[in-house]
């Protein structure tokens, strides 16, 4: 908690001070580089990451960039809210940050952690784990991860092939809106699959949205690229000679897990530009 007084530059410097003092792993290696290289964030920051500098990887920038987001969003924060992050959040953060801190978008993601533990009001749904699953994305999963801010059930297709009894093979690729790209489709299969993995997602391909509206548009994207697809039911697959495997695609739904919807909340702020660029 602060004062009237405190700025955000010194509430950031007073985080990483309780830091230093309730884990002490930290103390013999961090109070003399944060001396050299500048007490506060930055001065940590940097120091955890000398071994990357070391093999030539510039990071000044991005740790300036860093200390300076987690900064702006200190000072969104009522004074009378202002707390120290919770080592146990905190540490594996900075610690995360020496491989990510050059990726925007993970970068994002951990300073909105950061910010939600120094927040008396959002500190509960700062969870330790959520920096284990912000290390275990790739940016464009962040990015995929932040559609769900504003919709906790999607549209989603899976195509396979199925045979005249309506048996399938493994799911061979999963769709959504957000894979649309022009004349083309990305497969966000492998990504959408680690987000389920990560417990984030549901993938159900066993449901659909009653308004099957909500398709049309992959749908209609899916079948100019790949006019031989049907739709998979049981009018369809009956009408297969026997032996015979056809490519299918079925209509089904991702849905955030409550534990994704506290992750979103801690790690994906509504005014982040930088998540939906």
């Amino acid at each position: 908690m602060t004062d009237s007084n405190e700025s955000p530059t010194s509430a950031a410097a007073q985080a990483v001070a309780q830091l230093v003092k309730e884990v002490p792993v930290y103390q013999d290696a961090v109070q003399p580089a944060a001396q050299q290289l500048g007490r506060g964030l930055g001065g940590l920051l940097a120091y955890m990451m000398l071994p990357l500098q070391k093999l030539g990887i510039k990071a000044e920038v991005n740790i300036a960039q860093f200390k300076k987001e987690y900064e702006d969003k200190l000072i969104e924060i009522p004074n009378d809210k202002l707390i120290p992050p919770d080592p146990i959040i905190m540490g594996p953060a900075l610690q995360a940050l020496t491989y990510t801190v050059q990726e925007p978008l993970l970068r994002k993601m951990f300073v909105n952690l950061l910010a939600a533990a120094s927040n008396a009001d959002s500190s509960d749904k700062a969870h330790p784990s959520f920096v284990e699953i912000i290390k275990q994305l790739k940016p464009v999963e962040a990015k995929l991860v932040d559609i769900f801010r504003d919709e906790v059930r999607l549209p989603m297709l899976t195509i396979s092939r199925a045979d005249k009894n309506g048996g399938m093979t493994a799911v061979q690729y999963t769709l959504i809106e957000a894979a649309l790209a022009g004349d083309s489709l990305l497969d966000y299969s492998v990504e959408l699959d680690n987000l389920e993995r990560l417990k984030i997602i549901n993938i159900k391909t066993d449901s659909s949205f009653t308004n099957e509206n909500k398709y049309d548009k992959i749908v209609s994207a899916l079948l100019q690229i790949f006019p031989h697809l049907v739709k998979y039911e049981y009018e369809v697959y009956r009408n297969f000679q026997e032996g015979e495997f056809r490519g299918v695609y079925r209509l089904g739904i991702i849905e955030i897990t409550k534990f994704g919807q506290d992750f979103i909340s801690a790690c994906c702020a509504p005014e982040d530009d930088t998540l939906n660029s």
